[in-house]
């Protein structure tokens, strides 16, 4: 009896350390006891020494098992939940990351930049603590606002509507919250374009400006890179001549010189003449004469010598 009684013990001992029954009250404190301090997860004392230690000393040595064991699973519950908050974070951030440059926002970025911010909204405040990139996210929010407020056309300089330019003529443009698009007879251009024939033609010209918030500026204007003719005079100059008439480019203003002084101008009409009052003239006299047309563009000169009579001498 005394002999199944050690062997039933054993048994009971082993099943206890491989966690296959649960504890109970069986026997001597010291032979069960040394299942608990396994279960209990103390460490740095054989099972030699767990037998020798009093209740108290194994109570303690519990405890503090308990406690470490306490401040462990705190920690990979700590790790666990930071590992979800830096993933979310990260994912925000990648958004951020994402937007356009604050110099490249536009009125299509709109929709992207509400969608950012509803991501980072989503946050919590741990994770929103591990995003560092949302200073950008605020100025992407600045800029659309400043552009959907924007109700200003932009400015044009350099050329105006229904006036007339020639080669060479140079365009800038500007706008306070950027240029979206700027074409001319719908050709890509950009400020400080310099009038030329590679997009421009010689008639009416569509300059068209727009900006992030599509408020446009249409300048519509003449583009002439050619030279008027050389003026042609009705009659012969003489000494006794008073006005001048001849024929010339409709449009132009005709300008007459003696020598680096100016006698007189006049506008050629649209039927293409043109007259034009001096005073009598010395015989010999030399005049030079040439068109400019509306886009300035000057002529060849037209020279001529007042004659004493008649044009014959």
């Amino acid at each position: 009896m005394k002999d199944l009684r050690k062997l039933l013990i054993l048994v009971i001992t082993i099943f206890l350390i491989l966690g296959l029954v649960p504890f109970a009250e069986f026997g001597t404190i010291k032979v069960l006891a040394i299942p608990i301090f396994i279960k209990e997860g103390v460490t740095g004392v054989t099972f030699e020494q767990w037998s020798k230690m009093t209740p108290d000393e194994q109570q303690k040595a519990i405890d503090i098992a308990r406690e470490n064991a306490r401040i462990e699973k705190q920690k990979a519950e700590i790790a666990a939940k930071f590992r979800v908050d830096l993933a979310a974070a990260n994912e925000v951030t990648s958004q951020i990351a994402s937007l356009p440059q604050v110099n490249e926002i536009s009125l299509e970025s709109e929709l992207k930049i509400k969608t950012v911010r509803n991501s980072y909204d989503k946050l919590t405040n741990d994770q929103k603590k591990l995003i560092i990139s949302i200073e950008q996210l605020s100025k992407a929010e600045e800029r659309i606002k400043a552009i959907i407020l924007d109700k200003t056309e932009p400015a044009v300089r350099g050329v105006l509507s229904k006036r007339f330019y020639k080669p060479g003529v140079v365009i800038e443009f500007s706008d306070e919250i950027g240029i979206k698009s700027s074409t001319l007879n719908n050709n890509n251009i950009v400020s400080g374009y310099k009038l030329s024939n590679e997009f421009s033609i010689n008639g009416e010209n569509v300059l068209e400006i727009k900006d992030q918030n599509n408020n446009v500026t249409i300048v519509k204007f003449t583009y002439d890179n050619i030279a008027p003719s050389k003026p042609v005079l009705s009659g012969k100059l003489t000494r006794f001549t008073k006005t001048i008439k001849g024929k010339g480019e409709p449009g132009c203003q005709l300008i007459i010189f003696k020598s680096k002084n100016k006698l007189g101008s006049s506008t050629v009409k649209s039927d293409g003449t043109f007259k034009i009052q001096i005073k009598k003239l010395k015989t010999s006299t030399k005049l030079t004469m040439y068109v400019v047309d509306r886009a300035g563009n000057k002529g060849e000169p037209l020279t001529v010598s007042v004659k004493k009579w008649l044009g014959l001498f």
